[in-house]
């Protein structure tokens, strides 16, 4: 795998926040596509590959995606490629390459991986459903709940739905529901807060939430209340919008 040159990388971060907006676009199609009462029964009925299916996730809705993906690969293509230089072993002289993003095997290959991380986004999306579903039953959840917990809750002021799983992987969704189940009382905030022994000040320990988050928690600690509902909401809107697949530019 060849190193990215430094503006090509910076290429790159720059693309992050159109890949991101482009995931979110999709799964806010499937999660207000989703018919809940069929989810619902499905849930109740314990078939859980039938919920799954409800969920719709689908490559169609991923389109927005495919073409961000394809915009990143074709702007680190060429940064990447103007930074190699590989000599003749026989005169000494400089091959320079180029890169024709328009050529039939690079359209092809960008195809094949931009399929292919939608794919695995998509499997690990069904995967977490699968996992949310099993542990809702084995704690007697009611199959509403457990459904609006996958897709989330209609925002009265947007009329969208949001707050639910999807979107985020594994990784994600244990942090995610440690911080929002936490936020809930006293006692869970006192436990994402951590007090060091040297007298210094409290902190957040979770590398991955926002400082704003942090800051929410802190101030919860400090009075000893559970953070109020309103910041709650917040906290979860902006979790869950550092959502995004991770995309690898590779040359090979």
């Amino acid at each position: 795998m060849a190193r990215l040159p430094v503006d090509a990388q910076d290429a790159l971060d720059r693309l992050e926040p159109a890949l991101r907006d482009a995931f979110l676009q999709a799964i806010d199609q499937i999660t207000n596509a989703v018919r809940l009462q069929q989810l619902e029964v499905l849930i109740r009925a314990g078939d859980i590959e039938g919920a799954v299916e409800a969920l719709r996730l689908e490559q169609g809705f991923f389109g927005p995606l495919y073409e961000a993906q394809r915009d990143t690969f074709m702007t680190g293509g060429p940064l990447t490629v103007s930074g190699l230089r590989i000599r003749d072993p026989y005169d000494g002289s400089k091959f320079v390459f180029s890169f024709n993003g328009r050529h039939d095997r690079a359209e092809q290959w960008i195809r094949e991986q931009s399929s292919r991380l939608i794919t695995e986004v998509i499997e690990d999306q069904k995967e977490q459903a699968r996992i949310v579903i099993r542990e809702a039953a084995e704690v007697g959840e009611h199959p509403r709940d457990t459904a609006r917990a996958i897709v989330g809750k209609v925002d009265t002021a947007t009329g969208k739905r949001g707050g639910g799983i999807l979107g985020l992987d594994r990784a994600r969704r244990g942090v995610f529901a440690k911080v929002m189940g936490g936020m809930t009382t006293p006692e869970g905030v006192r436990d994402l807060v951590t007090v060091p022994r040297d007298g210094s000040a409290p902190y957040v320990t979770l590398t991955s939430v926002n400082e704003a988050t942090k800051q929410r928690i802190l101030r919860a600690y400090h009075a000893g209340t559970a953070v109020s509902a309103a910041d709650q909401a917040i906290s979860r809107k902006q979790l869950k919008n550092r959502r995004c697949p991770h995309i690898v530019l590779v040359v090979s």
